[in-house]
């Protein structure tokens, strides 16, 4: 596809250029070459590779512009999310509900452990006509909930598989250097991973915290993600915390 774009020239000198081997190296791959043959046997996909060069070829177009500080990014990517639109999730005639054993009730799920399809959940009745509140099954909350006011319930597999996204938060711990959250919502990036929030928090000496609210589908997309990120060379730790 790119050749036809590009022409022949136009392609070897896109294949042969600093950006292609940056790619290479954002994949822990020597040179283009490596690339090339990695691409052969399914070490990495096109579309990781399309996506990484037109993040460095957008790069290389902005090279003039000053360069953000990872506060400045986050602020930036948080006012983007609140400034987009997103429609409320509507459940039309007939479609599943991504959870059973309420039969019809209303309820939200609790933002203190923000469950994910495939964790173990439960339903706490609220005092006051609040509702019903979803929790998971490890939530330190649930101990306070009586048993009366438990409810069983658990994830709809046939509407689960629907790609319904629900909000994580993340903590992550990093060195601190600029372009590292930079970094980080590339790598989310490059996995179709929504972020909505973003905060980074920096002392004199220590370690850069950043939090991180993302848009998930489901708790093995979870596992994927922290294992994607705490594999980075800058990042110390991270942990799934409260308030989704």
């Amino acid at each position: 596809m790119l050749e036809r774009e590009l022409g022949r020239d136009g392609f070897d000198a896109l294949l042969n250029g600093e950006a292609m081997a940056r790619v290479a190296r954002r994949c822990n791959l020597v040179g283009t070459e490596d690339l090339l043959a990695s691409l052969g046997f399914g070490g990495v996909t096109l579309h990781q590779v399309l996506n990484r060069l037109r993040e460095e070829l957008r790069l290389a177009s902005t090279a003039a512009a000053p360069v953000l500080s990872n506060e400045e990014l986050a602020r930036s990517v948080t006012a983007q999310a609140e400034q987009a639109t997103i429609p409320a999730p509507v459940r039309t005639a007939g479609e599943a509900s991504p959870i059973l054993g309420l039969e019809g009730l209303d309820y939200r799920l609790g933002g203190c452990c923000s469950p994910l399809p495939g964790e173990p959940i439960l339903g706490a009745v609220a005092l006051g006509n609040h509702g019903i509140t979803i929790h998971r099954q490890d939530c330190s909350n649930v101990s306070q909930v009586p048993v009366e006011r438990r409810l069983p319930v658990r994830w709809n597999p046939a509407a689960t598989s629907q790609s319904r996204r629900y909000p994580v938060q993340l903590r992550i711990e990093v060195l601190d250097r600029v372009g590292v959250l930079k970094d980080i919502l590339t790598r989310l990036s490059d996995h179709r991973i929504n972020v909505s929030d973003a905060r980074v928090r920096t002392s004199p000496g220590r370690p850069a915290r950043i939090d991180l609210r993302v848009e998930l589908e489901s708790a093995s997309q979870l596992a994927s993600t922290i294992n994607q990120i705490r594999s980075m060379a800058d990042v110390l730790d991270i942990a799934r915390t409260g308030r989704g």
